[in-house]
């Protein structure tokens, strides 16, 4: 949970930067590393200079993840030109990309249940 209280015009440039990553990232990026990542949010602090976004890649493989880091940050100048040119805002915000690890933690928490449920039977 975020320790400021996120203002509407904030939570609208967090789905504003979500959703122009994404497309970026489809549409403008041709590295292969980045075919399988999604974006799965931004958090931004209150004064709008850094957005975190934060990515997941479906693929159980931990290189995988490792190129795609690789990959966003070589891809973080184009995305951000993109972004300047895309948005209505002031100023672009720094992006720190951070990958989403919330998704592998519930399957490993759903794999331990099951592991549990097999072992009570």
């Amino acid at each position: 949970m975020p320790k400021h209280a996120k203002s509407a015009r904030l939570l609208r440039v967090e789905g504003t930067i979500q959703r122009e990553i994404s497309e970026i990232l489809v549409k403008e990026v041709s590295d292969p590393r980045l075919k399988d990542v999604t974006i799965t949010g931004i958090d931004m602090t209150p004064d709008f200079s850094i957005a975190y976004v934060y990515w997941t890649i479906y693929s159980d493989l931990a290189s995988s993840g490792e190129k795609a880091d690789a990959g966003l940050q070589a891809a973080k100048g184009l995305i951000k030109r993109q972004l300047a040119r895309k948005m209505t805002t002031f100023k672009i915000p720094d992006l720190i990309f951070k990958r989403d690890t919330a998704i592998e933690y519930g399957d490993h928490i759903e794999q331990l249940i099951a592991k549990l449920n097999h072992e009570s039977k």
